[in-house]
């Protein structure tokens, strides 16, 4: 996954991060439908993309704690071959995320 973004120092022990992102990859899915006599699978392209935010506090030198929200979404495209004709696939979605971090510093 590649982000890159701005971070604000507000006062010594306070960060605030803006990040967009963007990850690549490989995603595979499992067609089954005994009913249909069905079985198959496929892979595509997956692409993740978004942004998140989040605020970051000091505790000492080595040890810092925050809070990230974020919103994100995913597309992929893939061709699943049914042992005689070929159907295309898309699949996608998008959502909210909070997390609470705990970093530590080496």
């Amino acid at each position: 996954m590649f982000e890159g973004g701005l971070a604000v120092k507000a006062g010594e022990k306070l960060v605030f991060e803006l990040l967009p992102f963007i990850g690549i990859g490989i995603g595979s899915n499992e067609l089954d439908v005994p009913s249909l006599g069905l079985d198959d699978s496929g892979t595509g392209l997956y692409l993740m993309y978004g942004v998140k935010g989040g605020a970051f506090f000091s505790v000492s030198d080595s040890v810092e704690l925050g809070l990230e929200a974020g919103l994100y979404a995913f597309d992929q495209d893939q061709e699943i071959d049914f042992g005689g004709f070929t159907e295309d696939f898309t699949f996608s979605g998008s959502g909210a995320t909070v997390s609470l971090v705990c970093a530590v510093k080496f």
